[in-house]
């Protein structure tokens, strides 16, 4: 079934990539244009400034037709009416009108591209229609990891705890949207996805410093508010069931993602599109595991929601992994650090908006703790220590 629908997809997708040329370019930087094609062994013609738009000449479209299936490092391009060669790296496509249609050019040779490239242009070429850009979709993601963060602090509020679970659902719900632009940023944008990480296109290392850190931040609150949003309607002790767990599986399938794309790249055999197809399907069972032990305790809208927004949520995260490959180790790193922090900040906006309850107590050497309650029962003390009850 779920190669039927697989197929229906690429099916319904291809029918909008019939080849077609792009008709303009923005640099990424300060791009330079060169006399021939061998930028080794000839002299910059002029340079761009940050964002200019280059424009396709009469032998672009046919250049790029006759390097199908091949590397393409340079094409013709016209600047200020100088004809010359611009590098594809610096390069994007743009629209000139609303009428025009954008296509995916293929910079690497057929054995060196990577699975999205090989099995899901139609895809980009869609997400790289859209009206909006990929400032828009990172703009989205900020906003949608807020929203899932501020719903998921009610959460933690005594009044609404006989709700509760619908602020979960609306977290996951928001996930589901950051999963959403993740893959919208990633499909509109492939060539240069870690853009924000290059010092001379973003102002500087002050600058790469600060992305990262945004990154990371998504990224660690994405997987962490996925765990709880996950786990805790579930109604299973999170430290003694594999089940309130399933949510790893996403970041598993995304490092399985990553290491596959490097035997890609390195093999004359790449995996077929049924191989991930199948491993994506491992999402769809641990859905359907949360949705038995819903049911099972007649949850039955919980049983519905929260699996689906499983399968959602989990593609996003897969991708992004996959796709961030060795920086994601820091990502990590630095967004569990950022995660904590925030997690701490909301926790104590949450004891002062909403009245905590305020407890006093005395430890077992007598020493007298002050603090606020939370809903699990533990103390949150004034010296910045968590008690539990005897």
């Amino acid at each position: 079934m779920l190669k039927k629908i697989f197929l229906l997809f690429m099916a319904f997708s291809a029918v909008t990539c019939a080849f077609s040329a792009n008709k303009a370019y923005k640099t990424l930087g300060e791009a330079g244009i060169y006399e021939f094609e061998d930028k080794k062994h000839n002299e910059t013609l002029m340079r761009t400034g940050k964002g200019d738009t280059v424009f396709a000449t009469a032998e672009t479209e046919a250049y790029i037709l006759s390097k199908e299936g091949k590397s393409m490092n340079y094409i013709p391009i016209e600047y200020k009416g100088i004809k010359g060669w611009a590098s594809m790296a610096q390069l994007y496509p743009v629209k000139l009108s609303p009428e025009d249609t954008l296509v995916f050019d293929h910079s690497t040779s057929l054995e060196d591209r990577s699975a999205i490239e090989r099995y899901l242009t139609p895809q980009m070429e869609w997400a790289m229609n859209l009206p909006a850009t990929h400032i828009t979709w990172i703009y989205a993601m900020i906003i949608s990891v807020l929203i899932a963060a501020a719903f998921f602090a009610l959460t933690l509020v005594d009044r609404f705890q006989s709700v509760r679970n619908v602020f979960f659902g609306l977290t996951a719900v928001a996930l589901v949207a950051l999963s959403a632009a993740e893959i919208l940023y990633i499909f509109s944008f492939y060539s240069h996805v870690l853009w924000f990480a290059k010092p001379s296109l973003v102002g500087g290392w002050g600058h790469v410093i600060l992305n990262f850190l945004i990154m990371s931040v998504i990224l660690a609150a994405q997987a962490v508010l996925f765990l709880l949003c996950w786990g805790e309607p579930l109604k299973i002790d999170k430290y003694n069931s594999w089940v309130y767990k399933l949510p790893v599986v996403s970041v598993a399938l995304g490092v399985l993602f990553m290491v596959m794309s490097w035997i890609d790249y390195a093999s004359d055999t790449p995996f077929s599109a049924k191989t991930y197809l199948i491993l994506f399907g491992t999402l769809g069972v641990a859905a359907l595991i949360g949705m038995f032990y819903h049911f099972k305790d007649k949850r039955f809208i919980e049983g519905i929601v929260f699996p689906v927004c499983f399968v959602g949520i989990g593609i996003g995260l897969s991708v992004s992994v996959m796709i961030l490959s060795m920086v994601v180790i820091l990502v990590i790193i630095l967004g569990a650090i950022g995660i904590f922090i925030l997690l701490l900040i909301f926790s104590t906006i949450g004891g002062v908006l909403f009245g905590k309850k305020r407890v006093d107590g005395y430890t077992d050497d007598g020493q007298k703790v002050s603090g606020w309650e939370d809903q699990y029962g533990k103390i949150h003390g004034d010296d910045g220590n968590i008690y539990t009850r005897n």
